[in-house]
């Protein structure tokens, strides 16, 4: 299990907790959260589902991989037009 996933289910299974007894605040404190920080990570990920989690993380992680192929292949394009159109790439370096 990944740390970002075990963090996933601790976090998700705090609500449990809280309707348990201790105030928000007292929760988040014991387990090293800032207040604003469970509801700013619960209002992203939605429901709090640990398997809904999972699956966001998996298309955040395929959004930045695909966006880091979008910008090579647009780095391949410029300099294939560069050499396409007869400028001299060594110029610069003189």
């Amino acid at each position: 299990m990944s740390k970002h996933e075990s963090n996933a289910e601790r976090i998700n299974a705090m609500p449990d907790h809280a309707e348990a007894g201790p105030t928000a605040s007292k929760l988040y404190r014991k387990h090293g959260i800032a207040d604003d920080g469970l509801d700013a990570w619960r209002a992203r990920l939605g429901s709090g589902n640990t398997a809904e989690a999972r699956r966001v993380r998996q298309l955040e992680d395929e959004n930045t991989r695909l966006k880091l192929l979008v910008a090579d292949q647009a780095l391949d394009i410029k300099l294939l037009w560069e050499v396409v159109s007869g400028k001299n790439l060594q110029s610069d370096a003189d």
